[in-house]
């Protein structure tokens, strides 16, 4: 257990940043808003990676030390944010430990003045991630998440259902491997794993198919084949990337016609397209998308 833990058992609240207080996420130490003195040790150490020993004396608050350290660290943090009126969420953790602090912006900024003002600096590596970097606190809580992975990420994935326009079928399976293969990964029995590929196979019209090849089946049927792929695991959402952009316009009416049926029995179907008219037959509601920004709404489509 570390100090940390041992503080939250016993109600002691230690102020924290890079720490997720969440199952799957790693303790860092590196952000140092959460030191504490203990006793006999010349240094201040990061309680949530410190593992507590017995007859060891931890000050917390009590500790002016550990205090001056954990204000320093935040109202450096604090001199390089926008006001908290403009910030990116003025609801966050960041915000919340400033106030358990006791911290006052002004004063801060007056005694630390930020960086000359100049455009948000962002990341676009992906419309999904267009972070303002001038908000980063380098709690690396996103990098760990990305790069390490939490336990919370993979079960988060397998809720997610995705159809490519390539298919990104295996060319040296039969189609039954290929639907199969999200629950293989996931470790279901043979027996349910049979009973799920052939109701996904069914849903898709190719019941019947399971053991041909990706290239003895027609275009449209290897998009069915990537559609039962990406139901079988019953996620609540599935993503279509551009499902019809290979497919004449009867069979993109058809995949069309069997994403409607999904969404029929409850499950939320996004598809990112170009072609505005095939969505229109479906009277369905449109995002539109420029240069990776929100355009926003078709005047005659309800939000």
């Amino acid at each position: 257990e570390t100090l940390w833990q041992v503080a939250k058992r016993f109600g002691e609240r230690i102020p924290h940043l890079c720490l997720k207080d969440a199952p799957g996420y790693r303790t860092d130490g590196n952000c140092r808003a959460c030191m504490v003195e203990i006793e006999g040790e010349r240094t201040l150490a990061a309680s949530c990676v410190r593992q507590a020993a017995p007859g060891m004396v931890v000050k917390s608050a009590s500790s002016t030390r550990a205090r001056v350290a954990r204000e320093g660290v935040m109202e450096l943090l604090l001199a390089d944010q926008p006001d908290r009126a403009r910030a990116p969420d003025r609801s966050s953790h960041f915000w919340a430990t400033i106030e358990q602090l006791g911290l006052d912006a002004p004063v801060t900024g007056r005694a630390l003045p930020a960086r000359a003002p100049r455009p948000p600096q962002r990341d676009g590596s992906h419309t999904a991630m267009h972070v303002d970097l001038d908000a980063c606190i380098q709690c690396t809580l996103c990098v760990r998440a990305c790069r390490e992975g939490s336990r919370a990420i993979p079960a988060f994935r397998r809720q997610v259902g995705v159809v490519f326009q390539d298919h990104k079928l295996l060319a040296d399976r039969p189609i039954y491997d290929n639907v199969a293969l999200p629950l293989v990964i996931a470790g279901v029995t043979r027996r349910e794993l049979d009973k799920r590929v052939r109701a996904a196979l069914d849903q898709v019209g190719l019941l019947g198919k399971e053991t041909s090849f990706p290239m003895e089946l027609s275009a449209g049927e290897q998009q069915r084949v990537g559609i039962a792929r990406a139901v079988i695991s019953k996620p609540p959402v599935l993503i279509a990337d551009e499902p019809t952009g290979n497919l004449d316009p009867d069979l993109a009416l058809e995949v069309m016609n069997l994403f409607k049926r999904l969404n029929d029995v409850g499950v939320t179907v996004m598809v990112a397209t170009h072609d505005v008219h095939l969505i229109d037959r479906f009277g369905v509601r449109r995002i539109h998308i420029e240069h990776g920004q929100l355009a926003g709404l078709p005047p005659d489509v309800a939000a």
